[in-house]
């Protein structure tokens, strides 16, 4: 029995889960390399930006500096990571959030050094109420997925969203700014060093108010990690 598990698993062939071509790992080279990586962007708030000059800033960073330190993006939010990332919300296609985690990590390890590394990772938290109709908070999963692979702990007790309010996708910049009055709170801790972590990131609304309040509880330093990045 034990020899033929063996044998089932040497010859095992998985497949690229966006061409299904066989390959060992959940995506191929040649998927991978197509995928619209976030190359040229803001230093601070990652927006898409068509320079290719390092270290530049956005207009609207320079202007209004946020609350949070940097984001931290793999993608533009182009197909085909926008269609992985709605079915892993929307349709409970957990499977994505694996191999778009996996990538996520890869960038982030491109850019800390292991002593720069924050010391929590802390997922953008969704009501309980929303919690329960959807059955599970995707960003919270995320969050397990990139924490297990960068061996750095996550904290879901940081942040509460005590408010149920109308998706942020559906609303103006404007209005996003007001759904977020009273919608959070921030629970005590120790950290210094804190990575919010998310899907996507459009106006940087909702991550300004996490930061912001963060910063209000004692941290020093908030990043932003996102699996992609819209133009606005």
């Amino acid at each position: 029995m034990q020899e033929l598990l063996k044998n089932i698993w040497l010859n095992n062939t998985q497949k690229c889960i966006l061409c299904d071509k066989p390959d060992k790992n959940n995506i191929c080279s040649n998927c991978r390399a197509d995928l619209p990586w976030l190359e040229h962007c803001c230093h601070i708030c990652a927006l898409p930006l068509r320079s290719k000059a390092t270290n530049l800033i956005c207009k609207k960073c320079i202007e209004q500096r946020p609350h949070f330190n940097q984001v931290i993006a793999a993608f533009n939010y182009r197909f085909p990571i926008d269609i992985a990332i709605t079915k892993s919300k929307n349709e409970q296609q957990r499977q994505h959030l694996q191999w778009l985690g996996h990538l996520l990590t890869i960038r982030l390890m491109k850019h800390y050094t292991s002593s720069s590394m924050p010391q929590i990772i802390v997922p953008v938290p969704i009501s309980a109420k929303k919690k329960l109709l959807k059955g599970y908070n995707q960003t919270q999963q995320l969050t397990k997925i990139v924490g297990s692979k960068l061996n750095i702990s996550y904290d879901d007790q940081v942040l509460a969203k005590v408010k149920d309010t109308p998706a942020q996708a559906t609303l103006t910049a404007k209005q996003r700014k007001k759904n977020l009055v009273g919608a959070f709170k921030a629970n005590t801790h120790n950290y210094q060093h804190v990575a919010i972590i998310d899907d996507v990131l459009t106006t940087g609304s909702t991550a300004n108010e996490l930061a912001k309040m963060l910063i209000n509880s004692g941290v020093k330093t908030v990043d932003i990690w996102v699996l992609a990045r819209t133009p606005i």
